[in-house]
């Protein structure tokens, strides 16, 4: 080091202990005292709030509390898939859903293979019964459903039977179409009362006992492993309510259209592995990009994506038919590989719609901690939804001047809610932030906007401690 050199380090250490470290450790005061004024707000007595923030840049913690209580993660434990699958050393980038013609003595055999793909559409089924229709199939025909990629086994451990007729607890098998939901209308006329369900699956049927009345109160009721229902109570005319169910034997749906559309004599869904026909011909294959389904899952929190892609996880480390069991052993031993302690981890599905998940927000946060630094940090922020932009976040935190640069992840259950992620503003300090409120009384809303203002006074501190000389990109 030359004389200048050496008379001018001095003086840049003399600057930042009388300024830049006074800056930073008023900011660190000053969040840390509004986050605690915050969760002194009578809304959260008797509620658990656990919250860590830390400065990545600096590394720096700035606020922590209950960072070691078992809590239940809810959709954060979708971070925990996501990061399985970007850290994977040889990740599966796509899935297909394939359509062969085989000729037998005597029939046709049209086999539509299920690829675990979430998000296989009713256009998709359009486009296999179009193909179909176009081949030249022989008078006699025999249709299979292979859903020999995964188990049979419809539903997550821990998943509680009164969520099992909605959207979010789907059936989880090899084949799914239209998210496996339908929804169901009712609207108020002069004439009465009309209830519709959309789309016409085959074997979907209900049954109305809906009069008008001068308010609305109305009740879904689905029967148990069926796709009947029966909707009972009042509404009033002009008016018009919309409930989304979960579709039962999504695979039976697809048998039963193919059948009719083709005029073929018999079907069959098959869950156990058949004899591969090498002599088939590929008449159609549908492929979707993991990263696709990778994003839908985080931005829109679809519990669907999240379990068929623990199950692919599983499929693709060797354990054939998939299961969640499988699959959720691999996600934990991929990112123990990472340097990261899943003792306390409790995964019993990959959605965390299970009531027996847990972890630590200090786990959780490890895990953030540890993505940013890794070499997936770029992808993992992709995919997850903005503030004011994308699914969960769309309508948050819209009063802070660049919501669009925070990333995070949303989890609800009844009782819980919480929000864990990263503000990351160009050219100022980055921060991971997770925060865990469960056991409240009253509406979610409330807590959720208890939340932004944690986040607001987070992203005040990343504003106030920027890097300085350096312009947002």
């Amino acid at each position: 080091m030359n004389d200048r050199h050496t008379r001018i380090f001095p003086l840049l250490l003399i600057v930042y202990f009388f300024w830049g470290f006074p800056v930073l450790a008023q900011g660190i005061v000053d969040v840390n005292s509004r986050i605690n004024s915050i969760l002194s707000r009578k809304e959260l007595k008797g509620c658990i709030s656990a919250v860590i923030v830390k400065d990545l840049e600096r590394d720096s913690l700035l606020f922590s509390r209950y960072n070691g209580l078992n809590l239940h993660p809810a959709s954060t434990a979708k971070l925990y898939l996501a990061s399985a699958y970007l850290l994977a050393e040889n990740p599966l980038d796509s899935v297909r859903t394939v359509v062969t013609v085989s000729r037998k003595p005597g029939f046709d055999l049209i086999t539509l293979y299920g690829g675990g793909d979430p998000l296989f559409s009713l256009e998709d089924m359009e486009k296999v019964v179009h193909s179909l229709q176009r081949y030249p199939l022989r008078k006699h025909r025999r249709v299979l459903v292979d859903c020999s990629l995964f188990d049979s086994i419809p539903y997550g451990p821990g998943w509680v039977w009164d969520d099992l007729p909605y959207y979010y607890a789907p059936p989880v098998l090899a084949f799914a179409v239209n998210h496996n939901t339908f929804q169901v209308t009712v609207s108020g006329t002069p004439r009465g009362a009309r209830v519709q369900a959309m789309p016409r699956f085959p074997g979907v049927a209900v049954e109305s006992f809906v009069t008008i009345a001068e308010k609305d109160s109305l009740l879904f009721l689905k029967q148990p492993c069926s796709n009947k229902i029966i909707v009972k109570g009042t509404i009033r005319s002009g008016s018009s309510k919309k409930e989304r169910l979960s579709l039962w034997a999504p695979p039976e749906i697809a048998l039963n259209i193919l059948t009719k559309s083709t005029g073929a004599d018999y079907g069959l869904v098959a869950y156990n592995a058949m004899k591969p026909d090498h002599g088939a011909d590929t008449l159609l294959v549908i492929s979707r990009s993991v990263r696709n389904i990778l994003g839908y899952m985080l931005v829109k929190s679809d519990n669907l994506s999240a379990e068929m892609l623990c199950k692919l996880l599983a499929v693709r480390s060797g354990e054939r038919p998939g299961s969640l069991q499988a699959g959720t052993r691999r996600i934990k031993d991929i990112i123990a590989s990472a340097g990261l302690d899943t003792g306390r981890v409790v995964l019993a599905d990959a959605s965390g719609l299970s009531c027996y998940d847990l972890t630590t927000p200090g786990n959780l946060h490890q895990l953030l901690e540890s993505m940013w630094r890794s070499e997936s940090q770029s992808q993992l922020l992709d995919l997850l939804p903005r503030g004011g932009k994308d699914g969960t976040l769309r309508y948050r935190f819209r009063q802070i001047p660049g919501a669009e640069y925070i990333h995070a992840k949303t989890g609800t259950i009844t009782g819980a809610s919480m929000l864990a992620g990263y503000v990351a503003f160009p050219a100022k300090a980055r921060i991971s932030f997770v925060i865990f409120m469960q056991n409240f009384i009253g509406r979610t809303k409330t807590i959720r906007s208890i939340q932004d203002r944690i986040v607001n006074a987070i992203a005040q501190y990343a504003i106030g401690t920027g890097k300085r000389g350096e312009q947002p990109r």
